[in-house]
């Protein structure tokens, strides 16, 4: 089932993680559809990869960029 909001976003969840692939934090997102929500979530990516979800559903995955390339 999918939550939303009283504008009718739904709401999703960034795993944002760190080296050794463990979560380090998560992060609320509000979104209307999943291009939204990944937009959003990819803009998270800052040393760290980001795995997008909604509910159990897993979105995409977001790698972290290496600077050195």
């Amino acid at each position: 089932m999918t939550e939303s909001t009283e504008s009718g976003e739904r709401a999703y969840r960034a795993a944002l993680i760190g080296e050794q692939g463990v979560v380090a934090s998560m992060v609320q997102i509000t979104a209307i559809d999943d291009d939204e929500a990944c937009k959003k979530a990819k803009a998270l990516v800052d040393g760290h990869a980001v795995d997008l979800w909604e509910g159990l559903r897993f979105i995409d995955h977001f790698p972290t960029v290496d600077p050195t390339n």
